[in-house]
């Protein structure tokens, strides 16, 4: 394999055989690829949305005649409800000739989204003067022929597309109103109470919701991720790029506390946390792999892994290390998972008989201990990771690890070799990373440097339970272990062809690339992070 850089955030591997694999500043680069964009734009007053993942209203664009890929990209747009008491924008998979023209796109539908809701100029009481926001209805025709335009501009589509908003209908609406989707501080028996008085006038009552900027995302005014296929090879090298842009970053960070340089004028205590603890999450992943790569990978038929010679391997080897990459991380994200899941379900359970999110604050006492009584105890640390990978890292890697083992067609052979490894207790590494990573985190030099530069800033690491995170990643790998060694592993779920159109490894809500390929599905998390 050989490394070139050529444009600026561009790098080509090339190997042996003619194979290019080009890595971009958003993914890997693959020509007419698909992407899928989940856009959260702006709040509003609704009770009834403060429910989470509740499908608000879905868009279709249309043409006379219309190919299939043109079908697929312009039907099924939705706005749905998230985290936050915002609106996000979801769109079908987009097919797009370069990566760049997918950010681009994002680019500009960012532009339509926010400015939509900020109408310019504001209408004006004579009263109370300028009043920045929207009725849903107003939104609709404001950003509609924009949408429509964009897309006849961007996907190629020969004409200006009609357009429609279809009004989710309102049982449709009752059944999403559920524990599962309740959200921290919501009110849910004015949700509930609040769709159920609009029966007879759901679709008015929709259209008079008001929108304005998004109170969650307010220096930016949105957050976006954007999901896209790539090759295994591909992902793995990407993240190997991000993790060398983390370990910059904090080399960044610790020469401003040791050295004396200014931290940039602009970056709030938040961006910096975000900063270490992107840095923390990312090198722990990379060290644990490393140490997984060095005692697996003799047993695939090679010699030594060190990321130094990372130029020297082929297609099939970045193919295997790649699995172990993904391996690793599943590991983190399904204890994670495990840690956290139970008692969310728990909160958001009780919350609903309740009819009351109040037992989801970990101030209240007397809740907590009618809660132990009805539930039995909730670990409320972890409670804030139940959905959190993506923002830990950066990177949502949407799928599972035999999904990934049975499109990649790596064989039971391989999948049994590294069970074996796995398997082996001796090969102790999570704890081993975990110690030094916390150490130095926790470290007095550290802490006092930072207390001085930073006083008002607050450690979110400092209270990581790395014991109980291990112990469930103990669990993961034990189970895997043994799932590798006893049979062929097969896809944990099924991929419907009309989805996807191949075998993929990221069968997801959102739906996948036609081809060939055998793709992962990436999520990047894209706010803006004012980083170093």
């Amino acid at each position: 394999m050989y490394i070139l850089q050529g444009q600026p955030n561009t790098t080509t591997y090339a190997f042996d055989g003619g194979r290019r694999i080009v890595i971009e500043q958003g993914g890997e680069a693959l020509a007419n690829n698909s992407y899928g964009l989940e856009l959260e734009f702006c709040s509003h007053d609704s009770s009834v949305f403060t429910f989470t993942h509740v499908e608000v209203l879905h868009i279709d664009f249309a043409l006379p005649v219309m190919t299939d890929r043109e079908r697929l990209q312009l039907t099924g747009w939705k706005l749905e409800s998230d985290s936050g008491g915002v609106l996000e924008l979801v769109t079908p998979p987009l097919f797009f000739a370069h990566v760049a023209d997918a950010h681009r796109f994002r680019e500009n539908c960012v532009a339509i989204m926010t400015q939509s809701v900020v109408p310019n100029p504001p209408p004006q009481d004579a009263q109370f003067g300028a009043i920045y926001a929207v009725l849903l209805s107003q939104w609709l025709a404001e950003v509609l022929p924009r949408l429509a335009d964009l897309c006849r501009t961007s996907l190629a589509i020969p004409g200006m597309p009609a357009f429609a908003a279809t009004i989710t209908p309102w049982l449709t609406v009752g059944g999403q109103l559920n524990q599962e989707n309740i959200d921290d501080g919501i009110n849910i028996a004015a949700a509930r109470m609040r769709h159920y008085t609009n029966r007879d006038s759901w679709d008015d009552y929709v259209q008079r919701i008001v929108l304005s900027r998004s109170e969650k995302d307010w220096r930016t005014g949105y957050s976006s991720q954007l999901n896209m296929p790539m090759t295994l090879p591909g992902y793995f090298l990407y993240c190997h790029q991000k993790y060398r842009r983390s370990i910059d970053r904090m080399a960044g960070i610790q020469a401003c506390l040791t050295q004396g340089h200014p931290f940039p004028p602009d970056l709030t205590d938040t961006q910096l946390r975000k900063n270490i603890e992107t840095w923390f999450w990312r090198s722990v992943i990379w060290d644990v792999f490393d140490g997984y790569a060095r005692a697996i990978w003799p047993h695939l038929g090679g010699t030594v892994w060190t990321d130094a010679n990372l130029a020297t391997w082929s297609v099939d080897d970045l193919t295997k290390l790649a699995m172990v990459y993904v391996m690793t991380a599943k590991m983190l994200t399904g204890a994670l998972g495990a840690l956290s899941e139970p008692g969310q379900l728990k909160i958001q359970l009780y919350a609903w008989f309740e009819n009351s999110t109040v037992a989801m604050n970990p101030e209240n006492a007397d809740q907590l201990a009618e809660m132990r009584l009805n539930l039995g105890d909730i670990d409320r640390p972890w409670l804030e990771y139940h959905s959190a990978m993506k923002d830990l890292t950066g990177l949502w890697f949407k799928g599972a690890l035999f999904d990934v083992i049975h499109s990649e067609h790596l064989g039971h052979d391989v999948a049994q070799r590294i069970g074996l490894v796995l398997a082996n207790p001796a090969v102790d590494i999570w704890s081993t990373v975990f110690a030094a990573h916390l150490t130095f985190i926790r470290g007095d030099g550290w802490n006092d440097l930072m207390e001085q530069a930073r006083p008002d800033y607050i450690d979110d690491l400092e209270d990581l339970d790395s014991g109980a995170l291990v112990r469930a990643i103990d669990i993961v790998r034990v189970s895997w272990a043994r799932r590798c060694a006893s049979r062929p592993p097969g896809p944990t779920t099924p991929c419907p062809a009309r989805r996807s159109g191949r075998s993929s490894i990221m069968p997801t809500r959102r739906r996948g690339r036609v081809g060939t390929t055998r793709c992962t599905r990436l999520s990047l998390t894209t706010t803006p992070p004012g980083r170093i």
